[in-house]
């Protein structure tokens, strides 16, 4: 079943696993990083922080990954307790990433915490949208601060 067919990629479930394809031409969309090394990267991240979503395989062309089922995170409409454990989900992905920092200096960067790539499944945040994760040299902390300056302006007005 299709779930979605964009640009970019097309994203279906087939026996309750997730396929996303990059369509021809937007494989510069992933900076052409999937592959092997990516794939260890993520492994590496996976046991710092297991929530994240399961990967099975990964081509430049596609992620094949589990299928998480809950409700995905409503950031406008969330209480402030979900938004607290939103804040400390994101808290937890950030310091992760400063700790991959390897003796090469390179970190593992999700660039897109938005809420909506997070799922509530089961009482438990997952972090979907794996394909937003990318080996960088460089570490703009700004966009660490600008996703926490959402959060927190957010949970000044619940």
């Amino acid at each position: 079943m299709i779930i979605r067919d964009t640009e970019t990629h097309k994203i279906e479930l087939i026996d309750n696993v997730i396929i996303k394809t990059f369509k021809r031409g937007y494989e510069k969309y992933n900076n052409n990083q999937l592959g092997n090394l990516w794939f260890e990267k993520w492994k590496d991240f996976k046991k710092k922080v297991p929530s994240i979503v399961d990967i099975y395989e990964v081509t430049p062309e596609r992620i094949v990954m589990e299928n998480i089922e809950g409700e995905i995170i409503r950031f406008r409409y969330c209480t402030k307790i979900d938004l607290n454990n939103l804040l400390k989900y994101y808290y937890e992905i950030m310091t992760t990433t400063l700790e991959t920092c390897n003796e090469d200096g390179y970190y593992f960067l999700h660039e897109d915490m938005n809420a909506k790539n997070i799922i509530n499944s089961q009482n438990k945040l997952r972090l979907i949208e794996p394909d937003a994760f990318r080996i960088v040299k460089n570490l703009d902390l700004s966009f660490f601060i600008m996703n926490q300056m959402r959060f927190s302006s957010r949970m000044l007005l619940v």
